[in-house]
């Protein structure tokens, strides 16, 4: 072959892109896979004006449900059935804490189980959807998502955004939603920082906080 040739260029070049593409990784990236959507129990609770409060069960290791936790934010529809006032735009209802707790209350004694604000590990271990040390409810990666209609946003969302992990919604960028410890974690609707969608964020606010940007997601005991 002439060596002026064209060719002489290409074959090496094939070469050097053939031995890149078959070489080993230096990640193991086994460690950065999304959460899939997994089969979790679930379970309804009527309210006083005849609707129904969903609840996804949040497994162990083994598959055994630790706890029941809301599918999604408290709405505001489901908090004025339960007698407390619920203003705004988005489809879930923005709380203050001592609401908050006001709610689980009135919800334990309608329904007669034990309802409560989940702790702040509690609420992780729904978030990560069964993907230890995940990062963030879709995995890892602060890359926003379609997944994230509530992030963002002038205004709160009116409609819930797709189910993540164990098929919770809003678990990132809804509404900060209040913890058993007075903290609030998921980030809101207002926030332009995607690092406060870590699982790891948590946000103490002042105490009587109240705004559009924080509510609740109720946690259900196992009987």
């Amino acid at each position: 072959m002439n060596p002026r040739h064209v060719g002489w260029l290409v074959f090496p070049l094939f070469g050097v892109v053939l031995g890149l593409a078959l070489r080993p990784l230096e990640m193991d990236w086994s460690h950065f896979r999304p959460v899939q959507r997994t089969r979790v129990p679930r379970k309804t609770l009527p309210l006083p004006d005849g609707s129904a409060m969903r609840f996804l069960g949040v497994p162990d290791e083994t598959g055994i449900v630790q706890f029941w936790l809301g599918e999604r934010e408290v709405t505001r529809v489901e908090a004025r059935a339960l007698g407390l006032e619920a203003d705004g735009t988005g489809i879930s209802a923005a709380v203050s804490l001592e609401e908050a707790r006001t709610l689980c209350a009135r919800l334990t004694e309608w329904s007669g189980h034990q309802i409560r604000l989940p702790s702040r590990e509690e609420w992780r271990m729904a978030a990560r959807g069964g993907v230890a040390n995940a990062e963030v409810p879709w995995g890892f990666g602060l890359a926003l998502r379609p997944d994230n209609t509530g992030f963002a946003r002038k205004r709160p969302a009116r409609r819930p955004g797709s189910p993540l992990g164990f098929g919770f919604r809003d678990l990132a960028g809804g509404l900060w939603e209040w913890t058993q410890e007075g903290s609030a974690v998921g980030s809101a609707w207002s926030e332009t920082n995607p690092a406060t969608m870590r699982l790891s964020y948590a946000v103490t606010l002042p105490e009587g906080y109240r705004d559009r940007d924080t509510g609740l997601r109720v946690l259900m005991e196992t009987d």
